[in-house]
C-alpha cells in the first residue's frame, strides 16, 4: 500500500481537471514537458498552457490524450450537451466535422455543446444516433462494397467531400 501526499507543487501549479491529471500522468510517467508533447503530438510550450490551464486541448488531441491517460473516464457524458461532446473528441472531430456528419450546422452543435437544447424530436434522433454501431461497423456487416445508409439523413446543399461519413477527415479540416 502506497500513501500519496499531498503535493505543494502540484496544488499551486495545476488546476484542477483535466490539467492536474495531465500534470499528474506526465510526473508519473516520469517525462519531460517536451517528452510529452512528442507523445501527444505538441511543443512543450502546449502541454506547459494545457497543464497551467491557459488552454484547451483542441478536438483533434483528444483521442491522443485518451490514449496517454490510458482511458476516457475524465469526458463527462451526464447530459446531452457531454454526451455531443464526448461523441465528438472521442473521434478528434471538430463541431464543423461533426455537424457535417449529423446533418446539422457547426453553430447548432455549438449552441448544443453549450447547453441548449434542440427539438425533442431532433434530439432523439441525434441520440439514436451517436448510440448507432459505427458506419464502418455497420458496412462491415452489410458486407464489401456495399455502403451503409444507417442513422443517415439526406443531405442536400452538400458535395460528396464535404460528407465524412465513415471518419475520413475532410480537406477543409483546420480545427
Amino acid at each position: 500500500m502506497t500513501l500519496e501526499l499531498p503535493n505543494p507543487v502540484l496544488e499551486a501549479y495545476a488546476p484542477v481537471g483535466l490539467p492536474r491529471r495531465l500534470f499528474q500522468r506526465r510526473k508519473r510517467l516520469g517525462l519531460s514537458m517536451g517528452e510529452a508533447g512528442d507523445r501527444l503530438g505538441v511543443t512543450r510550450d502546449v502541454i506547459r498552457m494545457w497543464e497551467r490551464g491557459e488552454r484547451e486541448p483542441r478536438a483533434r488531441y483528444i483521442p491522443a490524450i485518451i490514449d496517454f491517460f490510458d482511458d476516457d473516464a475524465w469526458l463527462a457524458s451526464d447530459t446531452f450537451a457531454d454526451r455531443l461532446k464526448r461523441f465528438r473528441l472521442l473521434r478528434g472531430w471538430s463541431q464543423k466535422r461533426f455537424g457535417t456528419w449529423l446533418g446539422y450546422s457547426e453553430r447548432s452543435i455549438g449552441r448544443w455543446e453549450d447547453g441548449q437544447f434542440p427539438p425533442r424530436a431532433v434530439q432523439a434522433r441525434i441520440e439514436e444516433r451517436i448510440r448507432a454501431p459505427s458506419l464502418a461497423e455497420a458496412a462491415q456487416r452489410e458486407g464489401p462494397g456495399k455502403r451503409s445508409t444507417i442513422g443517415r439523413r439526406p443531405q442536400t446543399g452538400l458535395s460528396s467531400s464535404a460528407h465524412c461519413p465513415k471518419g475520413h477527415a475532410s480537406s477543409d479540416e483546420r480545427y
